[in-house]
């Protein structure tokens, strides 16, 4: 009984809670999934067009991803080995979905968290910044903050690239090298003082970076992959604009692992 207890006071001091959501932890602003209710809801086709007439909402607030151009909007997709069974959104190489608002509705500059349920359906790109392949431009387009697939060293790798200005960036890539077709937990996040990035809760990557230069562009979904075909799947995307602590976010990676059946480690 009293181990019981120990145990009890500990996580009430690390203010953890064994079944997360995205919401119970300060600074969430962005928070979009492939089993949001609005879109499951609509009993969606597989193949529905995403961000036009259906956008994707974000769950916390009124704001939401959309393209009205039809030729460039991505796809509800419930068939092609959907993770655990649940749907998500398809991104061909041209297609894209726009925030219907600045980076500084979701980010600071000098503090923000994503965690991203993704699959690249693509090799990496030798162009490590948002003119390659870009699952996401949290910060705007044209190398102001993004997420992208680089190609390092013949291997491909998840990369953060955070712009602090004056045409100067801190980038990091993943430990882990991505394969095609495989469904990942990506953690990316700054904390004021280093830039951070963990696939599946591999050995962490950071580097000592300032402040990002600006959050007055708006985000993007997609877009500016510089070949034909498939870029990427995106079952959920979460973003904090105050990172969560050490044991929130293993929290948050376990339950995303779980929720998806994607092998995470929680160390």
């Amino acid at each position: 009984m009293k181990r019981f207890f120990s145990i009890l006071i500990i996580l009430l001091i690390l203010q953890i809670n064994i079944f997360a959501l995205p919401t119970d932890y300060r600074g969430l602003t962005m928070w979009v999934s492939g089993d949001d209710p609005v879109l499951t809801n609509l009993t969606l086709g597989d193949g529905q067009p995403i961000g036009g007439i259906v956008p994707w909402t974000n769950r916390i607030d009124s704001k939401r991803w959309e393209n009205p151009t039809s030729s460039t909007q991505p796809a509800y997709r419930l068939e092609g080995s959907p993770p655990n069974g649940l749907p998500y959104i398809s991104f061909g190489n041209n297609d894209f979905l726009v925030w219907n608002g600045t980076a500084s509705t979701i980010i600071c500059p000098n503090a923000y968290a994503i965690f991203m349920v993704l699959r690249p359906q693509r090799a990496a790109s030798p162009n490590c910044d948002w003119s390659g392949a870009v699952p996401f431009n949290f910060n705007g387009s044209n190398g102001y903050g993004d997420i992208n697939l680089c190609l390092s060293g013949g291997s491909n790798k998840f990369h953060l690239h955070h712009y602090i200005g004056g045409g100067s960036s801190v980038d990091i890539n993943s430990t882990t090298n991505y394969s095609v077709g495989t469904w990942y937990v990506l953690e990316a996040w700054y904390d004021g003082a280093f830039i951070h990035m963990r696939i599946n809760g591999d050995t962490e990557v950071s580097a000592l970076a300032i402040s990002l230069a600006t959050t007055a562009n708006t985000p993007l979904l997609g877009l500016f992959a510089d070949v034909t075909g498939p870029m990427t799947d995106i079952a959920e995307a979460i973003v904090y604009r105050e990172v969560p602590s050490a044991p929130q976010r293993a929290i948050l990676r376990s339950e995303l692992g779980t929720k998806y059946a994607i092998s995470v480690t929680t160390p």
